[in-house]
């Protein structure tokens, strides 16, 4: 029987991992292995702290949740994993389900949604924060050229800002009361203030900051009949609200959009599957990736050399425009979140072993012979990305023994005053 671990919020502000024992999926069933999950700093808040309204106890009940609110409950939405288990056309592929946290589960073949190639583990994560967004967007209905103001830089904010300002002539700004959020919004492609500085009369304003005074903020900038789209969800907090003075003669809309439910004129269309799917096709846009938390990491360095020959085209290259030759000193490092069963990030000699295997192929060798590199130039940044490539392929292949190497840097020292490096996650 195969042993899955899962966390579970025991008690309000308390929880731990629990192990369960998983019996074999049926012909219909998956066993998905996760590769990453999410956590929702909104709603899952509000669950671990148990301020989860007895009245939406049912409502607010996830995908494959077990326990009650408040506790104990295993509670979560956003887990990609690889099939290993079930027919066979299924099997090693990338999917996203709405599933607790949990290392391995089981669940029917019908609720996974397959991860574009494009889309790494991590950002694929973002998948129903990206589905909240959307169903934010089509409640709001913003236009082309329209002023849109989004309160909140939190990650829903943040997703629902960068789909706004790919409308057409839209002026978008976002709105958050720490100014370092900044250059998050210069990334998604907005413009940022502070709710001091918040431009007024916008045409939607779409509220998702979790705070009270956000939704002050949000009324006040309003243009008139504007609509505002509250997407917090406060839990059992009171929200006050100042519904005199301008409120009625601007003739505002104040409107809750919950992601269980999309507007009417979309509702038969649009089943979550469908969504889910342009969630993650959206995300193949790597700008999401700054909206991804870091993770602390664990790494190994190896280090070798090699010497090869080559020419470089192009008048900023100067002398090097001639053959010449090149000694390169590189580094690999290697990086997992947690050590393996020997406390290690993977055996330091077959990283060597691989590093010297990969480099020999270069070695006492004239790049510009090389038929793959016709026509590019072989730059220190490019064969930082080459050997990069060439080193992941290996590791993914399994020669390290570990199938749990999450990223790899490279770095090419030419002279000791200058380099280049490539970095990238193995997914």
């Amino acid at each position: 029987m195969v042993e899955a671990r899962a966390f579970w919020v025991t008690s309000p502000g308390h929880g731990e991992i629990r192990a369960q024992g998983l019996r074999p999926p049926a012909h219909d069933e998956l066993l998905i292995r996760t590769r990453c999950s999410a956590i929702s700093r909104g709603t899952e808040s509000l669950v671990f702290r148990g301020e989860v309204p007895q009245s939406e106890w049912r409502r607010m009940r996830c995908p494959f949740q077990e326990g009650e609110f408040p506790a104990p409950v295993k509670y979560g939405y956003s887990a990609v994993g690889i099939v290993e288990d079930g027919p066979a056309e299924t099997l090693g592929r990338r999917v996203f389900c709405l599933h607790p946290h949990q290392d391995r589960f089981i669940v029917p073949r019908e609720a996974v949604v397959d991860v574009p190639d494009a889309v790494p583990d991590r950002r694929a994560t973002l998948a129903a924060n990206m589905e909240t967004a959307i169903n934010g967007m089509w409640d709001a209905a913003p236009g082309p050229g329209d002023r849109i103001a989004v309160i909140g830089a939190g990650v829903v904010g943040c997703l629902v800002a960068a789909l706004a300002a790919r409308l057409p002539g839209a002026e978008v700004e976002l709105i958050d009361i720490d100014p370092a959020r900044e250059q998050i919004a210069a990334s998604v492609g907005c413009l940022f203030a502070t709710p001091e500085e918040a431009s007024p009369e916008a045409d939607p304003v779409i509220h998702a900051s979790g705070s009270p005074g956000g939704l002050v903020t949000a009324l006040a900038i309003a243009g008139f009949e504007a609509t505002v789209v509250e997407m917090s969800w406060y839990g059992t907090r009171i929200v006050p609200l100042e519904l005199g003075g301008a409120f009625h003669s601007r003739r505002l809309t104040l409107r809750s959009s919950q992601v269980g439910t999309v507007p009417a004129a979309r509702r038969r269309r649009w089943p979550l599957r469908r969504r889910l799917t342009l969630a993650l096709s959206l995300l193949r846009d790597p700008v999401f990736d700054v909206l991804l938390s870091r993770i602390a990491m664990y790494s190994i360095t190896v280090t070798h050399h090699f010497m090869a020959a080559h020419s470089l085209a192009g008048e900023v290259f100067g002398p090097a425009q001639r053959p010449h030759g090149a000694t390169y000193v590189v580094e690999a490092e290697l990086r997992r979140d947690s050590l393996d069963a020997d406390g290690i990030v993977c055996d330091i000699g077959r990283a060597l072993d691989l590093l010297k295997a990969v480099l020999g192929e270069f070695e006492y060798r004239n790049l510009d012979e090389f038929e793959e590199f016709r026509g590019r130039n072989t730059t220190t940044e490019f064969l930082a990305g080459e050997i990069h490539r060439r080193l992941a392929r290996q590791i993914k292949e399994g020669v390290l023994g570990s199938e749990h190497i999450a990223s790899l840097k490279v770095v090419l020292r030419e002279n000791p005053v200058a380099w280049a490096s490539y970095d990238a996650a193995l997914e």
